[in-house]
């Protein structure tokens, strides 16, 4: 939600820029590789999983480092409806729902737990990347994902105290 709102899709971007700019994204073209050779079953070459590995140990701190850059103190300041709805939203009614459908699907504790902080946890660096790619507004982006992780430091212990 906040990474299509701080992309500008809603902000005067036309439909059709927007969508070449996703069809063209190499985080959505290197997903779909990905689905597509894992579910061919031929998968990358052995030679390549070095490789891979480094890009992807790599892929995490080169987001923050670009987060980092894009941010200014003042945007961690603005408190408006965006920045309250998407971290009410992201950090306390996804949690909420996705543990009130483990209870309702009656998952294992280990099973309710790991999706439990994949529902709680903040805004990917990615969204940045993502908002800055399709013109939209990155320092906002920027804003949310540090304000999130910033939240996250007390929500998450919250929330995996709520179910132990």
């Amino acid at each position: 939600m906040a990474s299509f709102v701080a992309a500008g899709t809603l902000g005067g971007a036309s439909v059709g820029k927007s969508a070449m700019a996703l069809i063209k994204n190499p985080l959505i073209l290197a997903c779909l590789a990905g689905i597509g050779l894992n579910l061919s079953g031929v998968g990358l070459p052995g030679w390549s999983q070095d490789t891979v590995a480094l890009l992807g140990r790599a892929a995490l701190p080169l987001g923050l480092v670009a987060v980092g850059v894009a941010l200014r103190p003042a945007a961690l300041l603005r408190i408006d409806r965006g920045v309250l709805a998407t971290n009410s939203v992201k950090l306390l009614l996804m949690p909420a729902l996705v543990l009130a459908l483990t209870w309702i699907l009656q998952l294992d504790p280990v099973s309710r737990d790991v999706a439990l902080l994949f529902a709680a946890l903040p805004t990917a660096t990615s969204a940045y990347i993502l908002a800055r790619q399709l013109g939209g507004d990155a320092e906002l982006m920027a804003a949310i994902i540090t304000g999130q992780t910033l939240l996250a430091m007390l929500t998450l212990p919250f929330w995996l105290q709520l179910v132990s």
